[in-house]
């Protein structure tokens, strides 16, 4: 597995969350 899909997870989860620090 990439690093890039992980980080992917990572990024669209917390898109999903819709943090504000982010």
């Amino acid at each position: 597995m990439s690093i890039f899909v992980i980080m992917s997870l990572i990024y669209e989860k917390r898109g999903e969350l819709n943090d504000p620090e982010y």
